[in-house]
């Protein structure tokens, strides 16, 4: 009975060593922490499904591809979930197995792409019931027609008894947990001349004490030069669009993420650009999610976390709060291949062997003088002052004499 008793008070001491040494690892090292919420950024494909968890409950950000035809999928909206083909909505249903959620206190479908809004009849097959809140915003035809998907999803929900919560045109804000969250782009984009549903993209600021994140969804770099400065500096950025360059860089200049999540199973090549700027002169950092993971062997590791935790002095009067991240894969490196003059945006940065550089430069094949400020981008049609002296360039980035 001693014995038994010794070995349980050792596991229950190996537990709590753990658990200290786990949040430990943050970067602030705090001595002691609790997990307050995490936010999980699940592996399925080049698609976004975001779980949002507090103390036992869930939340849902997208829901990743379809699992059907969306012809199909609006007349048998939640009944065939379980005999899915896609591997994509599968891995997020296996997911939230994982976690052992039974249901769903909230669903955002941030806009009606099938990369985002695909998997909601398969969810709501698993995890809705009449006290779900389905967050959506009316879906209008623009360029694209994906009037079916939106129906998929609008249909399994209500068949499930969800509790549909138009946000279109509102402003809407909500708490769970130790996490606030605050809706972007709510309105609707009435311009069908513009690019297509991801103008329409419902992003979210969450802020966690002192902490921020920047939920993009496929947000338009239009729109996030409307919402940069609301939404201000950020520790971590889920940036927009798998990483296809839909971030401007007056945004990355204004929201600064010292961690970026690049929500695709590949590095874009396009993202080179913006990583090396939030690498080398933001000094932050870049993970992506990988792969699909759908079987029960690897879905404990199908997902970036993002553990919130608090750390509260002894006398209570100084509460600070960290971020964790587990399951990474370390920060991406982009690599030594990255050479010459490269655009993005409109912007023009240069590249030796992968480093930004920066000052005034001479570039083989290059008829004049540029200039590169300390953000790494090129000067053009304006002037700046270099060891007391003011040089001005044109419009075309040359030094003028």
């Amino acid at each position: 009975m001693k014995f038994h008793f010794a070995l349980l008070l050792f596991l229950i001491i190996s537990i709590e060593a753990k658990k200290i040494s786990f949040l430990a690892e943050d970067d602030e090292k705090p001595k002691k922490g609790k997990v307050l919420g995490t936010i999980h950024f699940i592996n399925c494909g080049r698609a976004d499904s975001i779980v949002i968890e507090q103390n036992g409950r869930f939340g849902l950000i997208d829901a990743s591809n379809p699992y059907a035809g969306a012809e199909d999928v609006v007349e048998t909206a939640g009944k065939r979930a379980e005999k899915s083909p896609d591997r994509s909505a599968q891995a997020v249903v296996n997911y939230l197995k994982f976690l052992e959620v039974e249901k769903l206190d909230f669903i955002l479908s941030t806009h009606a792409h099938s990369d985002h809004i695909g998997g909601m009849p398969q969810i709501a097959y698993h995890f809705v019931d009449e006290t779900t809140k389905f967050l959506y915003k009316e879906y209008r035809k623009n360029r694209e027609d994906n009037t079916d998907l939106f129906k998929a999803a609008y249909n399994s929900m209500e068949k499930k008894g969800a509790k549909l919560i138009d946000l279109t045109d509102k402003k809407y804000e909500f708490d769970f947990g130790e996490m606030h969250f605050e809706l972007i782009n709510t309105n609707i984009h009435k311009k069908e001349e513009k690019s297509g549903e991801n103008m329409n993209s419902i992003a979210s600021i969450v802020t966690f004490g002192n902490k921020k994140i920047f939920l993009a969804a496929d947000l338009e770099i239009a729109d996030d030069l409307i919402y940069k400065d609301q939404i201000g500096k950020v520790d971590v950025l889920k940036m927009s669009h798998h990483g296809f360059g839909d971030n401007s860089w007056e945004f990355l200049s204004t929201v600064r993420p010292k961690y970026s999540i690049i929500m695709n199973f590949q590095f874009p090549d396009y993202i080179l650009v913006p990583a090396a700027f939030i690498q080398q002169v933001l000094k932050g950092e870049i993970y992506y999610t990988g792969g699909v993971a759908t079987t029960s062997e690897d879905v404990e590791n199908s997902a970036i976390r993002l553990y919130l935790t608090e750390d509260t002095s002894d006398d209570d009067e100084d509460t600070k709060y960290h971020l964790y991240f587990e399951n990474t894969g370390g920060n991406h490196d982009i690599g030594k291949d990255l050479n010459g003059l490269k655009t993005y945006q409109g912007y023009t940065f240069y590249f030796e062997k992968g480093k930004l550089v920066t000052g005034l430069q001479t570039i083989e094949g290059e008829s004049c003088e540029h200039y590169f400020a300390k953000d790494g981008y090129m000067v053009k049609d304006d002037c700046v002052t270099v060891d007391e002296d003011e040089l001005c360039f044109d419009e075309d980035g040359c030094l003028t004499k």
